[in-house]
């Protein structure tokens, strides 16, 4: 009876499934119809710099999107895959610092380099002009640390609620 009224119905979008079966994925193709794709195979592309203090950089395994470390240069590359209107990602990188040495000045320290790259409407756009990825360094860091640590705190709560949910 439903087919019957859906075969009627001018426009709209419906689904042949089985009894039992699972929706998901005719549910989530029904929304991706209505939402309009802003870029596909959006990667981002994080390149290690070392010349300030950065003995390592990670982006810990349990994210919902895939990624590529290679082991010689250290460069990590996340792949987001499509994104759609109104639509934003986010990642936590760690990265590990050595301690700033006795006497050293204060100044803006390069950890890393990222890049991403998309295509959108079937055109690929190679990797974007690089952004560095500054922090402040300092020989005493708890000093000047008190805002940017509620930041990540926030953002860390952030994620456990969006987990639970």
């Amino acid at each position: 009876m439903l087919n019957a009224i859906a075969k009627k119905s001018p426009g709209g979008t419906f689904s042949t499934v089985r009894d039992g079966a699972n929706l998901t994925r005719p549910f989530s193709q029904m929304l991706g119809g209505l939402l309009t794709v802003v870029a596909q195979d959006v990667k981002l592309t994080l390149t290690p710099k070392t010349e300030d203090g950065l003995t390592a950089m990670v982006v810990p395994a349990d994210t919902d999107y895939t990624q590529t470390t290679d082991s010689a240069t250290g460069v990590i590359t996340i792949n987001f895959g499509t994104l759609f209107s109104g639509e934003s990602r986010k990642v936590t990188v760690k990265m590990t610092l050595s301690d700033c040495a006795a006497g050293t000045t204060r100044h803006d320290a390069v950890l890393a380099e990222a890049q991403h790259s998309y295509t959108a409407q079937s055109v690929v756009h190679g990797l974007q002009t690089p952004e560095n990825l500054k922090i402040y360094r300092t020989p005493n860091p708890a000093t000047v640390a008190g805002s940017k640590a509620r930041w990540v705190l926030a953002e860390l709560a952030r994620r456990r609620q969006a987990q639970a949910i």
